[in-house]
């Protein structure tokens, strides 16, 4: 016993420097984006820490103990930085650019982390998007979004109460027709995956968002107006604070875009 309590004191010798290094940038880069911003019903972000998280993610990627869950967070960093503290296009095209390159060397890395996978095809589309839909599905680049999203929601249709069919959906909505490149493009499919999800996961708001942004740009305009007036009456999850209200706060946009169009063809 004496002997063991010996060689337990002493393990904190022998353990590598490396990995203490990792894992203290592993947790301060964590630790920082969770305090990304306020929390207070009119939240506000702080852009400082999230580009501090994301220099200590980037440094736990060094460490293959850290790599995969450095990794699985930076992808979502690099999207919460060009979605809500980039104040130009340059900015947000830099930010989805690195997480599209991160994203494509990890999920070959760590094909079964569902984390990364979503990440990284989340970071792609709007980088396609940035870059222009037909162009970057010229590349390919829909293809492998689509792919990737198949993989991953062969594992668990369920994960994130079906982000999945959320981000097909649009896919499919957005991706232009492209014979042998894009063939399986379709509207009515996007509805059908869009709706499904409504369906299945009630209490998504971002689901909803979803459904009425096809129903918006595809002109139905009533049927949409009611998607987004649900939405108004729901609440932000805790866990989901920040992306809930940004979605709920994006049907309220939506919706003085509605009553702006009903009173001009009134006016008309």
């Amino acid at each position: 016993m004496k002997n063991f309590l010996i060689i337990l004191s002493l393990l904190p010798l022998f353990v590598s420097p490396a990995f203490c290094g990792g894992q203290d940038d592993l947790e301060k880069g964590i630790d920082l984006y969770e305090h990304r911003y306020t929390w207070s019903p009119n939240f506000s972000f702080h852009p400082e820490n999230v580009d501090l998280s994301i220099q200590y993610l980037e440094k736990a990627l060094n460490d293959r103990n850290t790599r995969e869950v450095a990794g699985q967070h930076l992808l979502w960093a690099y999207f919460f930085k060009a979605m809500f503290t980039c104040i130009d296009e340059d900015c947000k095209k830099d930010a989805f650019s690195r997480g599209k390159a991160m994203g494509e060397m990890l999920t070959e890395e760590y094909p079964k982390n569902l984390n990364i996978k979503f990440g990284y095809t989340t970071n792609l589309g709007k980088w396609s998007e940035l870059n222009g839909l037909f162009a970057s599905a010229c590349q390919g680049v829909a293809g492998k979004i689509k792919n990737t999203l198949d993989d991953a929601m062969a594992m668990d249709k369920n994960y994130l109460d079906g982000l999945g069919y959320r981000l097909k959906s649009i896919l499919y909505y957005k991706a232009p027709y492209i014979p042998v490149l894009v063939p399986w493009a379709s509207k009515e499919e996007a509805f059908e995956m869009s709706r499904f999800a409504v369906d299945k996961w009630p209490e998504s708001i971002g689901n909803r968002l979803t459904l009425g942004e096809l129903l918006y740009w595809s002109g139905q305009y009533e049927e949409a107006r009611s998607v987004f007036v649900d939405m108004q009456s729901m609440k932000p999850r805790k866990d989901h604070y920040i992306l809930d209200q940004f979605e709920i706060d994006k049907a309220s946009k939506y919706l003085k875009k509605i009553d702006a169009k009903n009173s001009q063809s009134r006016i008309d």
